[in-house]
């Protein structure tokens, strides 16, 4: 079990003078920056650390592996239009030499890294970007041949993949199933084609998106995710209602992911004229009223609200299914079963038609250690408890693969996981804070939690803790009293660049 050195008992005129001195920090902090959004604390982690990728691949040979979630990640930088409210890492597939440079590199860091994974049983694939059906089947396939020959998956392990609604088509569909595919997903955002063209979606309506959703597979095989974003400029929570109602009465019954727009920097200059006032009033418009029309909306359809508190992301999941899509559902698994035939005595049977396990990067989701392996450009991995870094160089760059990030203690997993179960649930459980770090928040965070309760923000409850619904800027700022001052101080330093 995991043990943390506690902190000793504080006197009042000691919290008094700590307390004075980190509201002074915090404001030096957002002088410096701007915190807008609570995963923004999560990862501020002071000086970063540089790792080629053989170093990197040594590190994964001391990844946990007893109770752990294991995911692999596949970063696909590849768009046919570059969303202007994304901030991912991701560019237009110009020429066929920029595929293959891809597929190159991801294939050398599969050599490089799966030897050093060994002890590992991953129970996830996602294909992410991007828009990783951008790929054409000869640059995919010889991909996933690797990742299967090289990493050990679980039975029954889930398969993802992000859509772009404009390049899926019966055939390709057809492939991502024969690959064991069955979690797909993609971004709807607004059905209002204006909207999209205004932040660079191209036409993307609603025909489009129902001539999607007609071609995906249904429930018994697999799963369907949509993306909405609340918040997007020139969309007003009536219009959101709208297209949800139009997304919730489709026969295929996706679940719908209802995400809060985290407003960058180039996105108010562009869309709110720089104003993140005005950013943050047109979200506010997203209130209780919405809320409530919400449930209403989700009732009428036979809907459910998952995460009602979190102020990131709601989940709308159908309670039940209708039966338009069994009928097709019957004959994919009729013929996924044929073709699994093959493979009983190789015990590959799960991976042809089973749903598996599902992918996450989170801890707080995963109510576990978490191993994330990340392939490609960009890509986010974590070792529990030893890294978390990121994928260099960016899509469409030069230079040698390498790593770049910080070594983690536990003391830092634990506060990432506060970071997020603040974020997505607003409670903090002692049964499954003990489980992971080996005692009670309150033991491990007891200046944090004083402080929190100064401010109104937490508040004990039975078997655990409890805090304030608020807006994600909010929250951020709460968030900044769990970050060690080092932390801050780095930050601070960082922003203001190198002194003259």
């Amino acid at each position: 079990m995991t043990s943390f050195v506690m902190i000793r008992s504080m006197t009042t005129n000691d919290f008094e003078t700590w307390f004075s001195q980190r509201q002074t920090l915090h404001q030096a902090v957002n002088a410096a920056t701007r915190i807008s959004s609570p995963s923004q604390t999560a990862y501020l982690r002071g000086p970063k650390t540089s790792w080629t990728e053989l170093e990197f691949a040594s590190l994964w040979e001391r990844a946990p592996s007893k109770g752990t979630s294991n995911n692999l990640y596949v970063h696909v930088p590849f768009c046919k239009s570059i969303c202007s409210f994304c901030n991912y890492d991701r560019l237009k597939p110009g020429s066929p030499e920029a595929l293959k440079e891809w597929k190159h590199r991801l294939l050398a860091s599969i050599e490089t890294l799966a030897p050093h994974t060994k002890h590992l049983r991953f129970q996830s694939l996602y294909f992410g970007g991007g828009t990783p059906s951008v790929l054409p089947a000869k640059i995919l396939k010889p991909v996933l041949v690797a990742l299967d020959r090289s990493f050990h998956f679980r039975p029954g392990a889930s398969r993802n993949i992000e859509l772009d609604p404009a390049n899926v088509n019966p055939g390709k569909v057809a492939t991502l199933l024969e690959h064991g595919f069955k979690h797909y997903s993609f971004g709807v955002q607004t059905l209002k084609p204006e909207r999209n063209a205004a932040h660079n979606r191209g036409s993307q309506d609603e025909d489009l998106v129902m001539r999607t959703l007609d071609i995906l597979p249904g429930p018994l095989v697999g799963t369907v995710a949509l993306d909405i974003l609340i918040g997007l400029a020139g969309v007003s929570p009536d219009d959101t209602l709208a297209d949800l109602g139009k997304l919730m009465a489709h026969p295929r019954q996706p679940q719908i992911d209802l995400f809060h727009l985290t407003a960058t920097n180039s996105y108010i200059q562009s869309h709110f004229g720089g104003s993140p006032q005005a950013a943050a009033s047109w979200l506010a418009q997203y209130d209780e009223t919405f809320d409530q029309a919400l449930e209403a909306l989700c009732d009428l359809h036979g809907y459910r609200v998952r995460n009602r508190e979190s102020r990131h992301a709601r989940i709308l999941q159908p309670r039940r299914f209708r039966p338009s899509h069994i009928g097709p559902d019957l004959k994919r698994l009729a013929r996924n079963t044929y073709r699994a035939l093959p493979h009983l005595r190789s015990g590959r049977l799960f991976k042809a038609f089973a749903l598996g396990q599902g992918y996450t990067q989170l801890t707080s989701i995963a109510r576990k250690p978490l191993n994330l392996l990340g392939l490609g450009p960009s890509a986010r991995s974590q070792i529990f408890g030893l890294a978390s870094a990121q994928t260099f160089p960016s899509a469409g760059s030069k230079g040698p693969t390498h790593y770049l990030g910080q070594e983690m203690t536990l003391q830092e997993e634990l506060r990432t996981f506060l970071a997020f179960e603040i974020r997505d649930r607003g409670s903090v459980k002692d049964r499954d804070f003990r489980r992971l770090f080996g005692m009670k928040l309150a033991e491990a965070r007891p200046k944090t939690l004083k402080a929190w309760q100064r401010l109104d923000f937490a508040r004990p409850v039975r078997g655990g803790w409890a805090f304030t619904r608020s807006s994600p800027s909010e929250t951020a700022q709460m968030l900044l009293w769990s970050v060690p001052t080092d932390n801050l101080q780095h930050e601070i330093e960082k922003r203001r660049g190198p002194r003259s």
